[in-house]
């Protein structure tokens, strides 16, 4: 349920807000864990638009703003009037820790205000060498961490076709094992024992034809399927 606040809107009406907001723009820590722990949804706004999240960044409020992350807030809820986000709140009023913990929480710092601004335009404009530092950091880091993740993918993938390699190469044996088995029943069929025996001996190696006679081979079609085997 939303109560009024001492606060007016626009039009001069009071606006009116959840237990969790007023406890967030109040800054009273304890009672807004108390009110997350029983289940308070952070991401209720007031009757204006603003959500409890941006009210910590409005605040500067470092230890509710991550309470409130931590809670499952919605990072890019947007107030209707200005079209600000909570990275934007925290970037306009100079809130250089706000804006990293948001930024680190994965917010999206592309999204533009009605004005068409980003978080950094407004840090830009407001000439908070704070936040700009911290947001040129935070950007540094951000493209690290994706260099690291492309290596380490690409040496699994690498890791990966090794084994790949390693298992196709265990199972050729086993491979020419199971054909020389196949062509072995195939001859015997044939009542060809001679070349079934050299079969059996060599498993399809280099010797594989090398023990048979040429008379073996006089008038004998191999089947197609079989013959494939021996390629």
């Amino acid at each position: 349920a939303l109560v009024e606040t001492k606060n007016t809107d626009s039009e001069g009406q009071p606006v009116r807000a959840t237990a969790l907001y007023v406890a967030v723009a109040n800054k009273q820590e304890e009672a807004v864990r108390l009110l997350l722990d029983r289940g308070a949804d952070p991401n209720l706004a007031n009757s204006v638009g603003v959500t409890p999240l941006m009210a910590a960044a409005i605040k500067d409020f470092l230890p509710l703003l991550r309470l409130l992350i931590e809670a499952k807030a919605e990072l890019n809820a947007v107030e209707p009037e200005k079209g600000f986000t909570a990275v934007h709140f925290a970037c306009n009023l100079g809130s250089a820790d706000c804006a990293e913990a948001l930024v680190r929480a994965g917010c999206d710092t592309s999204l533009r205000s009605k004005q068409g601004n980003t978080g950094r335009d407004l840090a830009q404009q407001q000439g908070s060498t704070a936040v700009l530092e911290r947001l040129k950091e935070l950007k540094k880091t951000e493209a690290n961490r994706k260099k690291k993740e492309q290596k380490r993918r690409k040496k699994e993938q690498e890791r990966l076709a090794a084994e790949e390699e390693e298992a196709e190469a265990a199972a050729g044996p086993t491979d020419r094992a199971a054909a020389a088995a196949m062509l072995q029943a195939v001859l015997a069929e044939e009542k060809l024992e001679h070349m079934a025996e050299c079969i059996k001996e060599s498993h399809l190696d280099n010797r594989s034809i090398a023990c048979a006679e040429d008379d073996d081979f006089e008038d004998f079609d191999i089947p197609m399927a079989e013959g494939m085997l021996l390629r």
